[in-house]
């Protein structure tokens, strides 16, 4: 590629977590930084199990200031509301150099 972006994303768990690869090219190079974003799904079944989730995700984010843009997000699907779970999905980007 000689010109633009490309992104690859790859499903790394049964839970739909994923990591997106995102590459620019200009005249056939990588600019760099690359970047890494991670979603990473959780199956909770109630908000003390979300809770805990959160809090695991702010100590990580606060011990590692490489991870940006962090988000924590809600899941709900049909097939999980008749099972009784939803999805927290902790997201966030690492840079490569």
């Amino acid at each position: 590629m000689d010109f633009g972006t490309e992104e690859i994303t790859t499903t790394v768990d049964d839970n739909g977590s994923s990591i997106t690869i995102k590459k620019n090219y200009v005249r056939g190079d990588i600019v760099r930084p690359v970047r890494h974003q991670y979603a990473i799904k959780k199956r909770v079944k109630n908000q003390a199990e979300e809770h805990e989730a959160y809090l695991e995700f702010s100590d990580m984010i606060a011990k590692d200031p490489k991870k940006l843009d962090p988000q924590f997000k809600l899941e709900f699907s049909k097939l999980g509301k008749e099972n009784g779970y939803y999805n927290v999905v902790v997201c966030y980007t690492q840079l490569e150099n």
